[in-house]
């Protein structure tokens, strides 16, 4: 089970735009919504194991554990035409993994970028 977790954004969306790594193509990172939900449970299956292995099913006990708790609990970077290319959030495990000096929960930072894109979004997000 995980602890609600939001991200610390303020007035709902984040609308930045900027060029990453001398890329001239600009990104978007943006607040993922209910429809981007798909994309982050492919996401996660990225992020649960390393480049080149297979991935796990989307029920797998990985990805579940690792998923945000609510799309908006994510970030997602996009490019111009809004196809969304990458995406980071954080989670709190029940019992968490690492606490802090006073005794509460540490979030884990997860995050992951479609194949093709990876070495050029990663710096956006």
């Amino acid at each position: 089970m995980l602890a609600q977790a939001t991200l610390p954004f303020t007035h709902g969306l984040v609308r930045s735009s900027f060029p990453v790594s001398g890329d001239p193509m600009r990104y978007t990172l943006r607040r993922a919504g209910p429809p981007d939900r798909p994309f982050l449970i492919e996401m996660t299956r990225e992020a649960c194991v390393l480049e080149g292995r297979p991935l796990p099913s989307a029920d797998d006990p990985a990805v579940v554990g690792l998923l945000p708790d609510s799309p908006e609990a994510a970030a997602v970077a996009a490019d111009p035409t809004g196809r969304p290319l990458g995406a980071a959030w954080w989670v709190i495990h029940q019992p968490p993994l690492a606490l802090d000096a006073e005794g509460q929960p540490l979030p884990e930072l997860a995050m992951a970028v479609v194949e093709e894109e990876r070495g050029r979004v990663s710096a956006a997000l």
